[in-house]
């Protein structure tokens, strides 16, 4: 009876070390997949700034490649002017309704 006291008493402790191992595993996979998911997230983030900061110089050329295009017409009447004066203003009004409502879209992914 005492032997097998003795066997019951070292296989606790060997199932005790065991959980200690694997307890101590667990939480090394935990603090790596942790730090991973923290990486991948920072990466997203800058990926998703740069895409946006693009997007803006994008539209910042964009409008001023119209506005160029409009300047030039500047030989004309000044009824001429103010007409594609307003034209300019319509398409620029235009084109940040159009930004305005991609970025909502985008937000809403």
């Amino acid at each position: 009876m005492g032997l097998m006291s003795n066997q019951l008493h070292i296989e606790k402790e060997e199932y005790h070390i065991l959980r200690l191992r694997a307890k101590k595993q667990y939480e090394e996979i935990k603090e790596e997949m942790d730090n991973m998911e923290k990486f991948f997230n920072e990466k997203i983030a800058d990926m998703l700034d740069s895409r946006e900061a693009k997007e803006q110089a994008f539209d910042q050329a964009l409008q001023e490649d119209h506005l160029a295009e409009f300047s030039n017409v500047g030989s004309g009447s000044s009824k001429d002017c103010k007409h594609w004066q307003e034209e300019i203003e319509k398409f620029i009004n235009c084109q940040e309704k159009c930004v305005d409502e991609f970025e909502v879209k985008r937000e809403k992914l």
